[in-house]
């Protein structure tokens, strides 16, 4: 299969087309935009395959689309949009399954995320049970701080990192919203985290067969470090796709997220529902949402080996920190790394634009 059906590198329009794809070899695209502004409208949109995109925008590009309601996917890692051509540093859900793919229980911080459920009782809900949270991509950590990709600056080595500036969200930056949200639940009695280390630093994308990838909080910075080596604080993230379309107030970073899917301001709180996460980024087109986990998981062993997280007490157990991979995995030479292009990736984040109106680029 192709990698796309249609390939644009130069400014254009597309309007009235139907375009359908389907890959199910590997990763690919409806609709691929390089480096150029391209509006579309009045198209339908179809992709199917495990790792497809109806869209995906990179190096830069602009896409000006006046609906997303038209992309229509089919697979369990499609998604309608993807940016940049490493999406993998977007795509948490996916690098923490392969991780399991790769080493099983091993992976330690990927498979307590897969574990974690916000209670017992939520553990087969198929909203926000176990399976459904995910460990963060590299860039989902950046959003979840709320960094500038393009302050961003490039360093001779990965373990001097990549510093970036916090994205100015109304009040303060992303970071600061969550953290004032956290705040007030924790006022309403909720069980959430307001320390400074309430958010992840360790990330499911890895950068070479031995080396993890991290944000550094302490410093600004994104960082990386020995596969199993070292031990970190780990928070799980949730995503929901293409679901609150027709809601007539549309979610905002630092909402509530409740169990049943819904979500609200912490000052219209519903204390009838399960607080279970606090939203961190929504889509362009505001009908999709992630959220991170009230509180970081805890571990009940220092051996750091399987079985050392229990899904029945994630905020309770004795040990606040855990290597990402087991010492005792054996695998780690023939590890295939999820990213090798971390500073491409991020320079090249493309933008993308829900406009719902035509906007013809070649005007």
């Amino acid at each position: 299969a192709n990698k796309s059906a249609l390939y644009i590198t130069a400014p254009a329009r597309i309007s009235g087309l139907t375009v359908d794809y389907a890959n199910s070899a590997a990763q690919g695209s409806a609709i691929k935009i390089s480096n150029a502004e391209v509006a579309i409208d009045n198209t339908k949109i179809y992709a199917s395959g495990d790792r497809v995109y109806g869209v995906q925008v990179a190096n830069f590009a602009v896409l000006n689309i006046d609906s997303s309601r038209d992309i229509n996917i089919e697979g369990t890692y499609a998604h309608k949009f993807g940016r940049s051509d490493y999406p993998l540093c977007w795509e948490g859900k996916f690098a923490t399954d392969y991780a399991i793919e790769q080493a099983g229980d091993y992976a330690l911080q990927c498979s307590a995320c897969k574990q974690f459920t916000p209670t017992v009782g939520l553990k087969d809900d198929p909203l926000v049970g176990q399976g459904r949270w995910y460990q963060p991509a590299m860039c989902e950590l950046l959003d979840l701080f709320g960094i500038d990709y393009a302050s961003i600056t490039p360093s001779t080595t990965v373990s001097n990192g990549q510093s970036g500036k916090p994205i100015n969200v109304e009040d303060g930056h992303v970071k600061a919203i969550v953290k004032t949200s956290l705040e007030a639940l924790k006022k309403l009695g909720v069980n959430a985290d307001t320390g400074s280390s309430i958010l992840a630093n360790i990330a499911s994308s890895t950068l070479s067969s031995s080396t993890k990838m991290m944000y550094l909080e302490n410093v600004g910075r994104q960082g990386s470090g020995v596969i199993n080596g070292g031990q970190n604080h780990l928070i799980p993230i949730i995503s929901f796709e293409n679901r609150y379309y027709d809601e007539p107030i549309p979610p905002e970073i630092g909402d509530v997220l409740y169990a049943d899917a819904t979500y609200g301001s912490t000052d219209d709180y519903d204390s009838s529902k399960t607080a279970v996460g606090v939203v961190f980024w929504v889509s362009e087109d505001q009908a999709s949402l992630k959220a991170v986990a009230l509180k970081k998981l805890t571990f009940n062993s220092a051996n750091n080996d399987p079985g050392n997280f229990d899904y029945t007490k994630p905020f309770t157990n004795s040990k606040a920190i855990c290597r990402w991979l087991s010492t005792a995995f054996e695998g780690t030479a023939n590890w295939t790394p999820i990213v090798n292009s971390w500073y491409s990736a991020i320079k090249g984040r493309a933008t993308i634009n829900v406009t719902n109106e035509i906007v013809d680029v070649l005007e």
